[in-house]
């Protein structure tokens, strides 16, 4: 259901952006938090209007496969807990004088705490079991420096990942 979801809006964010003749442009933008979150976004331009949609994951020693389900099988072993959460990023940027960027967001989506499970016999890959998930939303503010072959610095503030930073490419 969340993909369906992501793709349609993507689709929807790219079908309006096409339309714009004259004004129409797209890029992608990468980033890292002081809070170890990563994050991957894809904006559509209109004139010095961007429209932003991404998506934000935190890592936290979490094992790569994370279940909801507990695997009943003997030999398993806790080796560690923690939390850690994930967001998909609403945003809107504006293009002043042709350099500065300014990007507000709104973020939504769940904080997850897990244990790792270890199969002390190698029958099982190690997993992070989901113990509990919570609704999360947080807003944030980056500023940019568009610069002329399309790459453009950012810095920002956000209430779940701290300090973000990164670079955007556009086309």
């Amino acid at each position: 259901m969340k993909k369906t979801i992501i793709f349609s809006f993507v689709l929807l964010v790219f079908s309006y952006c096409r339309s714009q003749d004259n004004y129409a442009g797209r890029g992608l933008s990468f980033s890292y938090s002081t809070d170890n979150a990563w994050g991957v976004d894809m904006f559509g331009r209109a004139g010095n209007n961007r429209f932003h949609l991404g998506y934000g994951h935190q890592f936290n020693n979490q094992e790569i496969k994370v279940v909801k389900k507990h695997k009943e099988i003997d030999g398993l072993t806790e080796t560690g807990n923690g939390k850690y959460f994930w967001v998909i990023d609403l945003g809107y940027s504006r293009i002043f004088k042709n350099k500065i960027t300014m990007h507000p967001e709104f973020s939504i989506g769940a904080r997850n705490e897990f244990t790792n499970i270890k199969d002390d016999r190698g029958y099982v890959d190690d997993y992070s079991l989901v113990t509990n998930s919570n609704l999360i939303t947080g807003i944030g503010l980056k500023v940019g420096y568009l610069m002329n072959n399309g790459l453009e610095p950012f810095i920002g503030i956000h209430t779940l990942k701290k300090i973000d930073f990164g670079t955007r490419l556009s086309w």
